[in-house]
């Protein structure tokens, strides 16, 4: 004879199942880490790629490495010293080469061209190709053909999103841009494939980044120089 097995109830104030349910339910916390500690690392030395945004962001950056001591070699299409066209996929696979025999040794890509289709998305261009090229598409161009240089220790890949991740119970964060969702999957996804490099990716949440410039490219430069 077949018997069924009472389930335990449930306590309205519980936040829980009891354990024995069949019903399992996941429950997404927020849990705040620890800041990095301060790390008396620099740029001495080294050559870093920044991407050029036309907010100043990039323009932030590279006066924070310069003051660490380190040399920027800057790719865009305008005022770079080296002109790589991100928003065109097929362009940037024959200019990486290019930039490769003009600069064989880099030790690090912050990638910022992204920032500009960000703050330009009231204008139609957010979700345009141009946008996921030089978001993601042509970044991937460039790790995979700069990998060998990249993979190694002391080397880093960074880069900065805004809400590119966006729970349920978040308020006051900016809009959601899903090219942002896509970039941070990359370098997820880099971070596995380049074991000795620090990738990091560094999202925030603003409704008005651009008021908060110093704030947020500091915090940039320290995880990409922290222990962490």
């Amino acid at each position: 004879e077949k018997t069924e097995t009472p389930l335990a109830p449930v306590n309205a104030g519980d936040e829980f199942p009891d354990p024995a349910s069949p019903i399992k339910r996941l429950i997404v916390r927020a849990v705040e880490s620890e800041i990095p500690k301060a790390s008396q690392k620099d740029f001495k030395g080294k050559k870093i790629i920044v991407s050029l945004d036309n907010h100043g962001f990039a323009k932030a950056v590279i006066k924070k490495v310069k003051a660490g001591k380190g040399d920027v070699i800057t790719i865009g299409s305008k005022g770079a010293d080296f002109k790589i066209d991100l928003t065109d996929v097929k362009t940037t696979e024959r200019q990486v080469e290019e930039f490769k025999e003009a600069y064989p040794e880099v030790d690090g890509f912050i990638h910022l061209a992204p920032l500009d289709f960000y703050f330009d998305r009231k204008k139609g261009k957010g979700d345009s190709d141009e946008s996921l090229n030089a978001t993601i598409k042509s970044f991937f161009v460039m790790i995979k053909s700069l990998f060998e240089t990249l993979d190694k220790k002391d080397t880093f890949i960074g880069t900065i999103t805004f809400d590119s991740v966006v729970l349920p119970y978040m308020e006051g964060c900016g809009e959601i841009h899903p090219m942002f969702g896509g970039l941070a999957g990359l370098i997820k996804t880099a971070n596995k494939e380049l074991v000795d490099t620090r990738v990091k990716v560094v999202d925030f949440s603003y409704k008005q980044p651009k008021k908060s410039i110093p704030k947020i490219t500091q915090t940039l430069i320290h995880e990409l120089l922290c222990d962490d």
